[in-house]
């Protein structure tokens, strides 16, 4: 297989130009104004403001210092998985968001991503499965509660009706997160695992 170091210039250069214009289409989408109106700030339990902010293309390296900075047991919680080394083109995954069918916020700190929240439409236009994860260092601030409340109430905004989420039956803080929001959730055991669902 070829390297892409060796490749021709032409197949370079095409395969850069197409890569740039992917980039540019997930950059209008972030700075839609539409988009844009739910930045917003919010002060934690001990006095320290942080910004709720769409995710852009561009904070790859963010979203990398943050997954690697996670405890093993945040990391587990939320991706079912220990820690392994995430490529560069697998965070684009979480970056580049159409903010159609894909929405995610990040909460940043001094210009530093803390915790990230995103939901995706299912086959159901009117259904999402959501989530979210803050960072160790800033949990039990409040933020978890009113950032996750914050992105149902975007989701619901824009159209979505129901949501789901597929948590660890021992993740206990997650589970006491979601009963403080106050909707009516159901609960039900799918292979091992807790699938969490409401209407909003």
């Amino acid at each position: 297989m070829m390297d892409q170091e060796d490749e021709p210039f032409p197949q370079k250069f095409y395969r850069n130009v197409i890569y740039n214009l992917v980039d540019l289409f997930f950059y209008i989408a972030v700075e839609d104004p539409a988009v844009q109106k739910y930045k917003r700030t919010f002060k934690t339990r001990d006095g320290i403001e942080v910004l709720y902010r769409p995710i852009r293309p561009d904070d790859d390296d963010k979203i990398l210092e943050f997954y690697y900075s996670l405890s093993r047991e945040t990391i587990y919680f939320r991706f079912f998985s220990g820690r392994k080394n995430v490529p560069k083109s697998r965070v684009r995954d979480y970056t580049h968001i159409d903010y159609q069918k894909n929405f995610a916020m990040v909460v940043e700190y001094q210009g530093k991503i803390i915790g990230i929240g995103h939901y995706i439409i299912t086959d159901d236009p009117e259904t999402a499965e959501m989530a979210v994860v803050i960072h160790d260092d800033w949990q039990r601030k409040g933020i978890g509660t009113h950032f996750l409340r914050y992105l149902i109430s975007i989701a619901k905004e824009r159209g979505v009706k129901h949501l789901t989420a597929t948590v660890l039956l021992e993740n206990y803080k997650i589970l006491k997160t979601i009963e403080k929001l106050g909707f009516k959730f159901t609960k039900k055991l799918e292979e091992g695992d807790l699938l969490v669902e409401a209407d909003i």
